[in-house]
């Protein structure tokens, strides 16, 4: 029946259950819940682990737990992405325990794939552009970080980019040695810095690299330079002595 507390947070008042199954959940939540669970003699609840592999957006970031589907010897795992009303499934295809984001097979399927997912119409004169281009896509960085969940047609990756006519001399996008060449300044540079866990390296390009490149796209649209690739080549890479 109904008993006194006589002890903790609510001493002095009335529970309806016997035991103290209620002083627990109010100094839970009075309390450090880790702290609370030294004192009671265990570390954590059995359900909802601290350690459990949270997925989705986590921090301004995509992450999923693809290294864990590696380690079980999966070799293709897959997620569905959402933004807005559309929906894609991303493909990680692993061969020899590595992502493939580089074979030629691939990149085709994942040129069309975005494509698709923003609506490009062939003969448009717009082309689907991966910020982090396909090419750079075997650096050590990137490998890392996709066992953490990168993908390079994450939906915050990929943008349309009007295809540069060079005989009328507008629109942005066409090939791109020298926006390339910046990407792997950019990979190598934090690659120098020694910490390359796959946390570290997603979270380097989801929330530096990627917008650092957006931000750079939009200037370039509005700059006196004809072309993406002559944005870089000419305004940006001197700047870091890329050649």
């Amino acid at each position: 029946g109904p008993q006194l507390e006589a002890s903790g947070v609510n001493a002095g008042q009335m529970y309806p259950g016997g035991g103290h199954q209620y002083e627990f959940l109010e100094n839970w939540r009075a309390t450090s819940p880790d702290d609370h669970m030294r004192l009671v003699g265990t570390s954590k609840l059995l359900v909802n682990s601290v350690d459990d592999f949270v997925e989705g957006i986590v921090n301004g970031a995509r992450r999923y737990n693809v290294a864990g589907e590696i380690a079980d010897g999966l070799t293709e795992i897959t997620r569905q992405v959402t933004l807005g009303n559309k929906t894609m499934t991303l493909k990680w295809k692993v061969v020899n325990g590595a992502v493939d984001f580089t074979s030629d097979a691939t990149k085709s399927s994942l040129r069309s794939q975005i494509k698709n997912f923003l609506g490009i119409p062939s003969g448009s004169g717009v082309d689907a552009h991966h910020i982090l281009s396909l090419g750079k896509c075997d650096h050590p960085v990137v490998l890392a970080a996709s066992k953490n969940g990168y993908h390079p047609n994450l939906p915050e990756s990929i943008i349309g980019l009007e295809h540069y006519d060079d005989a009328l001399q507008v629109g942005l996008h066409q090939n791109h040695p020298a926006y390339d060449d910046f990407i792997e300044f950019r990979l190598d540079e934090f690659r120098d810095l020694g910490d390359i866990t796959p946390e570290a390296c997603n979270n380097f390009i989801q929330k530096e690299l990627i917008p650092e490149l957006k931000t750079e796209i939009f200037n370039a649209k509005n700059s006196i330079s004809k072309n993406l690739n002559s944005y870089f080549k000419d305004v940006i890479n001197p700047l870091y002595g890329i050649n």
